[in-house]
């Protein structure tokens, strides 16, 4: 999360660096429809507007022209026809008014390279049709994770180039309500949250919430990945090793009380700087229950996820959820006092959806009947979301109490939460059935992208309690929209697929380049309210729960 107030920060050489020009003289205006590309040009988007990266061989596979279409060719890398067909449209698409013709292939199933070739519109970019495109797709958005890593030296590489940076913020935190005695309180560790460098407790858990819920239904897939972290060759998986960074800083931000801190950060939004050179102090914010409640969840989690592989850890994680759930039984809502800052990161006015997570969770890891009592309890007046962030974490105590195996539960009340589940996961059909540009909701707040990678867990989960190909496909289509099935007809994730974002509001990045693997936040007001410049924060941010939701989303497409 950061603040328009930082931008005077930035000093002039990084900003032509980050533009990509030479810093002598204006930058052309762009006209609507294309971006400012690397030196200064613009460039336009792909006449036909489809997944960049590309197409599972036995999954939908659907691009859009917004020209007239009739017909169509898909070509082969080495230039052979591999079939033709009709495209069909118009379809008005409510959310932008404009006109979009399909082109559907789903019955295609060869692997390769290949390209649409489309009479009167133009050709698209190359792109793959591969059981593993998902399998990198995962790995670069993991990625984009390493690279938030706090309180540790960072090295990656993508595609040729190098991102580092040394170790930062090594001095994490001064307690705000004990600043005067300078004392330092060890809350090192965990990912830098979006865009600037402070990290927020709520949000964090809410991260590795969809992170969990990936490695729980896809563990096969999940366990083999590998990812190009310092861990790699350990006891743990890659995937769950880069996910132990963040709930090791979490299980720091743990009060005596069994309170829980929520937001690690400077006064002010830092300037863009690299980690390294961010040496001003900084200070450890609010308490209260919504964080103790998120703690209660990842920590409970944390306990069943990391058992078979390091069950002292385990046990620590189980004795912090159980000491925060104690916290919570004895306290009603405490909000997090955050008056100290100028940037208070996700205020919770309530904690309802936060205690359901973490009684769900907590029942799930130790059957405790008062745990369960707590679940159903607050189940009988909560709604399963379609669009759904981080002010609402419902539905990931919803998810886990439908997909339980424990016995124990009431039965009419679980056919009614799982029929609520599926019903979600409908409605976000019936959407993208209506949309030209495959969105499953119609919603443009901040980051917008993010809402769209979390309706994958609603189709996914609802294709466990339900299957149905067309939830998968329902996957396939959100993620198609955020690899460049978009009015935009580009990536929004960088590094990945065509013309992705190269000035994210992301400070590493307006140093060195645009570092990989980081899902932008995507539209802001309307449809075609983004642009692709370092200062639009409200649209072209990263946060690590855009990203964690679309991990979620690729994970559950992997072979």
């Amino acid at each position: 999360m950061s603040s328009s107030t930082s931008l005077f920060a930035f000093p002039l050489l990084a900003i032509a660096l980050a533009l990509g020009g030479d810093g002598c003289g204006p930058l052309p205006a762009c006209s609507s429809g294309t971006e400012l590309g690397n030196g200064g040009w613009c460039q336009p988007p792909s006449a036909v507007h489809l997944n960049t990266v590309g197409f599972l061989p036995e999954r939908a596979k659907v691009a859009i022209a917004l020209q007239a279409a009739t017909t169509f060719s898909l070509v082969r890398a080495d230039g052979s026809e591999a079939l033709s067909g009709n495209a069909t449209g118009p379809v008005r698409d409510g959310d932008t008014g404009m006109d979009v013709w399909t082109i559907d292939f789903s019955w295609f199933t060869e692997q390769g390279t290949f390209h649409l070739d489309v009479p009167g519109v133009g050709r698209s970019v190359s792109f793959r049709i591969d059981a593993n495109i998902y399998a990198d797709v995962t790995k670069t958005l993991m990625l984009g994770m390493h690279g938030q890593r706090c309180g540790a030296a960072v090295q990656l590489v993508h595609d040729g180039k190098t991102f580092s940076h040394g170790v930062c913020h090594t001095e994490d935190a001064v307690p705000w309500e004990d600043q005067a005695s300078g004392t330092v309180k060890d809350v090192t560790g965990g990912w830098h949250d979006a865009g600037d460098y402070g990290k927020y407790t709520n949000n964090a858990a809410f991260s590795l919430g969809m992170l969990f819920r990936a490695w729980e239904l896809y563990p096969n897939k999940l366990a083999t990945l590998t990812l190009p972290i310092p861990e790699h060759g350990g006891p743990l998986p890659d995937f769950l090793a880069e996910a132990k960074v963040q709930l090791d800083q979490l299980l720091k931000m743990q009060r005596d009380d069994g309170s829980v801190y929520q937001q690690v950060s400077e006064i002010s939004f830092e300037g863009f700087i690299p980690p390294t050179f961010d040496t001003g102090t900084r200070y450890i914010f609010g308490f209260g229950t919504v964080q103790a409640a998120d703690l209660v969840a990842v920590a409970a989690a944390g306990a069943r996820l990391f058992l078979p592989y390091d069950p002292e850890y385990a046990t620590r994680c189980l004795a912090a959820a159980q000491k925060s759930w104690a916290y919570l039984q004895a306290n009603p809502f405490v909000s997090a006092n955050l008056s100290g800052t100028r940037h208070p990161g996700y205020w919770r006015r309530d904690d309802g959806p936060e205690r359901l997570w973490a009684a769900a969770e907590l029942w799930e890891t130790t059957a405790g009947a008062d745990a369960l009592a707590a679940v159903e309890t607050k189940l009988g007046t909560t709604s399963v979301a379609s669009n759904w962030d981080w002010a609402n974490v419902g539905n990931l105590g919803i998810f886990t109490y439908v997909l339980s195996k424990r016995g124990g539960r009431d039965l009419p009340l679980l056919a009614t939460v799982s029929g609520n589940v599926v019903g979600s996961a409908n409605a976000i059909l019936s959407q993208i059935s209506t949309s030209g540009f495959g969105r499953g909701i119609s919603d443009y707040s901040w980051g917008s992208n993010g809402s769209i990678a979390r309706t994958t867990l609603n189709l996914m989960v609802a294709d466990v309690l339900q299957p149905d190909a067309r939830f998968a496909d329902g996957a396939v289509a959100q993620l198609d929209h955020l690899l460049g099935r978009n009015v935009y007809g580009r990536s929004f994730v960088t590094g990945l697929g065509h013309f992705s974002p190269i000035h994210p509001h992301h400070r590493p990045s307006a140093i060195t380049g645009a570092w990989p693997g980081l899902l932008v936040g995507g539209p802001n007001g309307s449809a075609t309210a983004w642009t692709d410049e370092q200062g639009a924060y409200e649209q072209n941010e990263i946060a690590i729960n855009w990203n964690t939701a679309m991990i979620f989303g690729a994970a559950s497409l992997m072979p």
